[in-house]
């Protein structure tokens, strides 16, 4: 359990990238949730994406 609390702390704090499942055009297939943000919903959260390599 206390893995599983560390990954989703790195998540938010914006040390463990995210895969998107369907990428749109200009889209990368990986990005970071920006950390310290105070938003009200997930869909709110401000993300920068990883280059593509």
């Amino acid at each position: 359990m206390n893995n599983l609390r560390q990954d989703i702390k790195n998540i938010f704090n914006g040390q463990t990238p995210i895969k998107r499942q369907n990428p749109k055009a200009g889209e990368s297939q990986y990005y970071f949730i920006n950390p310290n943000q105070n938003v009200s919903s997930f869909n709110d959260l401000q993300t920068t994406d990883i280059p593509d390599e």
